[in-house]
């Protein structure tokens, strides 16, 4: 559902994963809760509302990330190849349910969905061949996919090749 940007650990932190894997899940797992207490909390999730124009902005974020749908912007056009499917409106919907439970809200805000966007989207939308070229990354593209669904204008960073080059 996510795919999380994530430094190399350092040293301690390897060892520590290093030996961690060398013990058996017996010997590490402890069970924090029942099958059934899973159930409950997924059906609790599914009770948390999403406001018709925060469902909205999300459908119109994903339909933003394909350059062949009749309301695709220039930037879509140009920098995204292939976009996202209809299991990233899913998704955002979903992780905002449990992030707006979380923290102790029963619906679904915009905040929700602008934090959970790079996580769920990064995997999902591929970029052109120009943002290759250019150096553009997954991450720039939704940062102005998210403004364009705001209704704003955000620029693409310059890259530091387009900066030396300036000079």
């Amino acid at each position: 559902m996510f795919k999380l940007l994530m430094t190399f650990p350092g040293e301690e932190e390897l060892k520590e994963i290093v030996n961690m894997t060398q013990e058996t899940m017996a010997e590490r797992a402890n069970a924090v809760l029942t099958g059934e207490d899973l159930l409950a909390m997924r059906e609790t999730a599914k009770e948390i509302c999403v406001a018709e124009d925060v469902l909205n902005f999300v459908i119109r974020l994903v339909t933003a990330t394909h350059p062949e749908v009749a309301s695709a912007s220039d930037f879509c056009k140009k920098y995204i190849r292939f976009g996202a499917s209809p299991r990233a409106c899913q998704a955002l919907i979903t992780a905002g349910k449990v992030r707006a439970l979380m923290d102790g809200r029963y619906n679904v805000s915009y905040a929700d969905i602008k934090a959970l966007a790079h996580p769920v989207l990064r995997h999902r939308i591929k970029g052109s061949f120009a943002a290759v070229t250019e150096k553009v990354g997954v991450d720039s593209l939704i940062d102005v996919l998210l403004a364009e669904a705001e209704g704003k204008k955000k620029a693409l960073p310059v890259s530091e090749d387009k900066k030396k080059k300036k000079k």
